[in-house]
């Protein structure tokens, strides 16, 4: 029994060595500096050229143009992929090289503006009296319930 007693208060004097000798390594990194040089960073303002295009009517020619019919809506509504339009009693999904990517037929009232909902990845349509909400994959049509009816107008 008395072995035992020894052996572990020889051991708990290498632990509580072993503990100060962590302690004051942990404070001499502490205390230990880097020096650190930085230079500011040198801009050449002649490798810099910003054109300032104040004369709106010298714009680039378009690169491809979609043909609208007057008496459509002229509302649209893009997100990072696709682009919204109404033309011909009829809702195309576009995508950048003005390719249909989906259609489908539009049966409800005239189509006063449109938006994209990144929250709840779908594209909405506001009507006069009504508000509907267009699926992306599918451009599947579903009408929101609303409690009151309104005149709605963007």
């Amino acid at each position: 029994m008395t072995y035992i007693q020894q052996t572990t208060n020889h051991n708990i004097e290498l632990l509580t060595k072993n503990i100060q000798t962590l302690q004051q390594q942990i404070n001499q990194i502490k205390y230990i500096s880097i020096q650190v040089d930085i230079r500011p960073l040198v801009i050449i303002d002649k490798l810099i050229d910003v054109n300032i295009i104040t004369d709106l009517s010298k714009l680039s020619t378009p690169y491809q143009t979609i043909q609208r019919i007057p008496l459509c809506s002229n509302a649209m509504a893009s997100n990072n992929q696709y682009l919204l339009i109404h033309q011909n009693s009829k809702l195309y999904l576009i995508d950048e090289n003005l390719f249909i990517i989906r259609q489908n037929h539009w049966f409800y009232d005239q189509i006063q503006d449109m938006c994209w909902s990144k929250i709840l990845n779908c594209f909405f349509i506001i009507t006069l009296h009504d508000i509907y909400q267009v699926e992306i994959n599918t451009l599947l049509v579903k009408q929101i319930n609303t409690t009151e009816k309104n005149f709605w107008q963007s």
